[in-house]
């Protein structure tokens, strides 16, 4: 009888919890993770990864990705044009000229100008040559 007053208490105490708080979460929108799937290096790793970022944040990877296609076919079926992005010389109304020419050519998908920024950074910075 003194046993089970001494273990009462005893086990009382173990099995108590803290009171519990009620929280409340909500659900988060699922949205495409921005961060590219491979990792890429160097200057046209770089640019990839920062393409590739801004359409899934903007969610236009699908329209980015065609009007690459049809910038990838440009630039394969003009010979001639593999020197003029090469060229180190151009001014500032040139490579906005190649750019908008360039913009041309790119399905006209791209409603968000994500494609549009990322060929005028590369017109800004004299990489236009990264589009081969």
């Amino acid at each position: 009888m003194i046993s089970s007053r001494i273990a009462r208490p005893a086990l009382a105490a173990t099995t108590r919890q803290a009171p519990r708080c009620a929280t409340r979460s909500y659900a988060a929108a699922a949205s495409i993770d921005p961060k590219p799937p491979v990792p890429l290096f160097g200057v046209d790793g770089t640019y990839a990864s920062a393409l590739y970022t801004a359409a899934a944040k903007s969610s236009t990877l699908d329209s980015v990705a065609k009007s690459l296609t049809s910038l990838h076919q440009v630039l394969k079926s003009d010979p001639k044009l593999s020197p003029i992005l090469h060229a180190p010389t151009l001014t500032e109304s040139d490579k906005s000229a190649i750019v908008a020419e360039l913009e041309k050519h790119t399905s006209g998908g791209d409603k968000q100008g994500t494609m549009k920024n990322f060929l005028q950074t590369l017109a800004e910075n004299n990489r236009l040559g990264l589009l081969e």
